[in-house]
């Protein structure tokens, strides 16, 4: 039994060292990643489009709420 119980540990200990490997190398990629993508959109500009964009739709989006509570506030008068 005991046997069994060095073996189970040490098939646990490769494990952990295996998936410790496996997670940092894909963290360091997907930083790399987006670093790179990020780089991307500061040289052509499509970065602060995409973030203007973004502040456009959120600006329509209050709109339409407070276009729909005068709404429904005339209809409640």
């Amino acid at each position: 039994m005991e046997q069994f119980l060095i073996v189970y540990i040490i098939i646990t200990l490769a494990s952990l060292a295996v998936t410790y490997v496996l997670i940092r190398f894909g963290v360091q990629h997907g930083t790399r990643a987006a670093l790179r993508e990020h780089e991307m959109w500061m040289r052509d500009g499509s970065l602060d489009r995409a973030i203007d964009a973004h502040a456009a739709r959120i600006v329509d989006r209050q709109e339409a709420a407070q276009y729909a509570q005068r709404v429904a506030e005339r209809e409640r008068n």
